[in-house]
């Protein structure tokens, strides 16, 4: 992964550049009424062409799955 733009402490945009994840990616911190935000976002290019889509149709909901329960287990550490 590489860092394309950093503007700390509000704005880090990476590329990846690994041989299975490629594609973009963007960590935003942002505040508003006295609330702190995160926003994770990434634009990946699945590999393998259709194969690649077609699993991707398949693992998806299990990703998201463990997305969700890793970002409740971060909440869950970090409130304070």
């Amino acid at each position: 992964m590489t860092i394309t733009k950093w503007d700390y402490p509000k704005v880090c945009e990476v590329t990846h550049t690994g041989k299975v994840v490629r594609g973009a990616g963007l960590f935003e911190v942002s505040q508003e009424s006295g609330t702190t935000y995160f926003t994770w976002t990434e634009y990946v290019e699945l590999p393998f062409g259709l194969i690649g889509k077609i699993g991707w149709l398949a693992v998806k909901p299990l990703t998201l799955l463990g997305l969700k329960q890793s970002l409740k287990k971060f909440k869950r550490i970090n409130s304070w």
